[in-house]
């Protein structure tokens, strides 16, 4: 868990499973930590992950079941189930395949778990958690961020919200050049105390840059 990956990996329609206990510093955090100029597809993760913090660290910058940070990538025909649940404090963005991407596709990939977290977070997304686009351009991903054929419909169990960008698809859209198509979302959101600042069936808030970002066919 953690890895930081450059290559390509196939899962042939394969299935990770299991409980996992991840003890991780900051960063980011999932499956597959930190994914450069990789493409990861055919695989499914149905797994409980707990995180917990180790000492004199509480705060990660992306979290993702599968993917904590996806850049110049593409994920595709990947689904996610089982849970994650946020231990310890967490301040950071978080997503059920992906916690943060950039000039990056993600292609007919689906979230159908759940995140549980008793800590604040700026935006907790479905497919991702966030976006931006200050790793510049790249000739595979000229477009910048895709997002296609994706669906959620999972559960978020969050307590003690403050300032919290919820997104059935995304829940926070920096790039203008970003494109999400074609996608569906029935997310169960489940609040409890505190105050979450915005609430989007596909995206949660869309930034100053974000406001020239594209959107097709998606319910």
């Amino acid at each position: 868990v953690g890895l930081n990956w450059n290559s390509s990996f196939d899962g042939n329609g394969k299935t990770i499973s299991g409980d996992m206990d991840v003890y991780v510093g900051a960063g980011q955090v999932g499956l597959f930590g930190w994914v450069y100029e990789s493409t990861i597809k055919n695989l499914t993760l149905d797994a409980q992950m707990n995180l917990f913090f180790q000492e004199h660290w509480s705060t990660s910058n992306e979290t993702g079941m599968l993917v904590g940070e996806l850049q110049r990538s593409t994920l595709q025909h990947c689904q996610v189930t089982g849970t994650m649940n946020m231990n310890d404090v967490i301040y950071g963005y978080v997503g059920g395949l992906v916690g943060g991407c950039g000039m990056s596709k993600i292609e007919y990939c689906g979230f159908s778990g759940t995140i549980t977290s008793q800590n604040d977070h700026p935006g907790v997304g479905g497919i991702a958690g966030t976006n931006n686009s200050w790793h510049g351009i790249n000739q595979n991903y000229a477009n910048g961020l895709v997002i296609k054929g994706c669906y959620s419909d999972g559960s978020f169990v969050i307590e003690n919200p403050w300032l919290t960008h919820f997104g059935g698809i995304i829940a926070v859209v920096h790039d203008p050049n970003a494109v999400i198509s074609s996608c569906w979302n029935a997310t169960s959101l489940d609040v409890t105390m505190g105050t979450p600042s915005t609430q989007g069936g596909l995206v949660g808030w869309v930034g100053e840059e974000g406001k020239y970002s594209t959107y097709r066919n998606c319910y």
